[in-house]
């Protein structure tokens, strides 16, 4: 019997532990996916204010319980990306394939494209509908710009070797550079196309974001170091 297939102490084989672990993720995946897909239906039709954690998992077939063992809190079913949905995974890898040479700009470029097309046409009309949410909802938008540093934070422990800097100040700005481009592109593509927001559109908002960037003119460093 090959080793991968041996018993444990139980008497259960590893090949049908690893099928069960899989079952399981497949599952839990699934009904993360449900919820999301009600309570931003919900949130959709009645607001977010008059939806509730409780009318979420109901209309999901799950008890309150299970809502909060996949989404901490409401806001998580709009601002929340799952770990490992396409879209994070494609950023993920583009970002750790940038090479050497390339500006913070040019990799939250490339990156952003990655997981566009990851998403495809279905995963961006969710993401325009979720920013359209997140718009006409002043707590949802604080909530937004308030996950800033984390991001920051994890996307600078993301970074390939060719972006980080000398030391970690240098480091935290390659970062901060790059969230903030993703999410202001994000946010000028759906206030031009609501709901309606698609590749298309993305992609010039992205370049157009790289052409402004661009036009900016370098600030001079202070003689002696001082402002």
């Amino acid at each position: 019997m090959r080793e991968d297939e041996r018993d444990d102490r139980r008497g259960v084989s590893k090949r049908a532990v690893r099928a069960r672990e899989a079952w399981q993720g497949k599952r839990l995946r699934s009904t993360r996916t449900r919820l999301r897909a009600c309570g931003i239906r919900l949130i959709a039709t009645h607001g977010y204010e008059k939806t509730t954690a409780q009318d979420i998992a109901a209309a999901a077939g799950v008890s309150t319980m299970t809502f909060f063992r996949h989404f901490p809190s409401k806001e998580d079913v709009v601002l929340g990306m799952p770990p490992d949905s396409d879209g994070v995974a494609a950023a993920e890898q583009a970002l750790g394939a940038i090479a050497a040479g390339t500006s913070p700009l040019e990799a939250a470029r490339a990156v952003l494209r990655a997981a566009a097309k990851a998403l495809g046409q279905e995963g961006l009309s969710d993401v325009a509908l979720r920013l359209v949410i997140v718009r006409e909802n002043p707590p949802l938008l604080r909530a937004l710009y308030a996950r800033v540093p984390l991001w920051v934070q994890m996307v600078g422990l993301l970074l390939p070797d060719s972006l980080c800097g000398a030391d970690g100040f240098s480091t935290r700005l390659t970062a901060a550079t790059i969230v903030l481009y993703w999410l202001e592109v994000m946010q000028e593509w759906s206030r031009r196309g609501g709901t309606e927001a698609d590749a298309a559109s993305l992609s010039a908002v992205a370049d157009e974001a790289m052409r402004s960037m661009a036009n900016l003119s370098p600030v001079p460093a202070p003689a002696g170091g001082v402002m």
